[in-house]
């Protein structure tokens, strides 16, 4: 149990330092964007029933959005989305369309 404990730790910390290295944000409050993701976190929330990903963009920039679908970590995504706020050298995207990678 406890070398799995440090595994699931230190994959979160490779994670964190990951979205912490990114570069920015993108867009404009408003503006329609289209983007090129891998999935970095992904969670289900019980409280609003829907899953909250994150990812990273082909040009190092952090993306989150709230989706109704779950996607594995890994994976690359095509998003169609507009830009909703600025958080934490973060884009939050909102009215989000995934289409196939």
């Amino acid at each position: 149990s406890l070398p799995n404990t440090y595994n699931r730790s230190e994959y979160r910390r490779a994670v964190d330092t990951r979205i912490r290295e990114t570069e920015g944000v993108f867009g404009t409050v408003g503006e329609r964007v289209q983007v090129t993701a891998e999935v970095v976190k992904s969670y289900f929330s019980d409280q609003w029933g829907t899953h909250f990903i994150t990812a990273i963009t082909d040009d190092n920039k952090q993306v989150f959005f709230a989706y109704k679908h779950s996607f594995p970590v890994g994976d690359n995504v095509n998003i169609d989305g507009k830009v909703k706020a600025h958080r934490d050298n973060s884009t939050q995207l909102n009215y989000v369309k995934v289409f196939a990678a």
